[in-house]
């Protein structure tokens, strides 16, 4: 959108790099409490202010309009940058932001709902099969039955440990998030390689495994 409209105003795209993100480590691989306690958004939208006020300087456009875009998250970033810098921020375009749970005013769990009502909309028996495939790795791991866990998932190396246990359960849950997310009904690979309608497409993979082999199904569908 913005690459399509912008030659017709003659504009400038800038992209600034999120401070942690990418290459952006201000301590180098020291990712404790102590070196995370500056990532907030504060001290992002801060850098923007920064890195756009210098920016008008090195391309000498000190009069020039600054609009910024954002979606999700990057839509909160673009709201709080107009409203804690408008003097540097002329407009912001903040899509799909959401802004209730930045402000607490909302459940906590709320997108996690969503995604779940996505999923039911196509087949009620769609989370159940999911929670059937979370509760085998749960009961696996109890009985320290990790290596099964991994041959399912068919991982490059084995888990372990209960850390390695919950990373690869929030990656699961992601890769569900992920296609909720992007469940257009036109394949899209901006956020990853997806068909048409991801959601349906993940359904009918947890349905052909179903209950009995949910652990399999998981696997498979995330």
């Amino acid at each position: 959108f913005m690459f399509d409209i912008a030659p017709q105003f003659g504009a400038l795209i800038l992209f600034a790099e999120h401070r942690y993100y990418g290459e952006t480590h201000p301590f180098g691989d020291d990712f404790s409490a102590a070196a995370m306690r500056y990532l907030t958004l504060e001290n992002a939208i801060a850098d923007y202010a920064v890195f756009m006020t210098d920016m008008k300087a090195k391309f000498n456009l000190a009069n020039a309009t600054v609009i910024v875009f954002g979606g999700s998250y990057g839509g909160i970033l673009a709201a709080l940058c107009r409203i804690h810098y408008p003097a540097v921020f002329d407009m912001a375009l903040a899509a799909s932001a959401p802004i209730p749970q930045t402000l607490n005013s909302v459940s906590a769990t709320i997108f996690f709902e969503l995604v779940t009502a996505d999923y039911e909309h196509v087949d009620a028996s769609c989370p159940d099969i999911v929670r059937a495939g979370y509760q085998q790795m749960i009961d696996l791991a109890a009985a320290d039955q990790y290596q099964d866990i991994s041959k399912t998932f068919q991982l490059c190396s084995d888990i372990k440990d209960a850390d390695d246990l919950l990373y690869l359960q929030e990656w699961a849950r992601n890769g569900f998030l992920m296609m909720a997310m992007v469940d257009y009904p036109y394949a899209a690979n901006f956020m990853g390689s997806l068909p048409a309608n991801p959601v349906n497409v993940s359904c009918d993979v947890l349905l052909k495994y179903g209950a009995e082999d949910a652990m399999t199904a998981l696997a498979m569908a995330a």
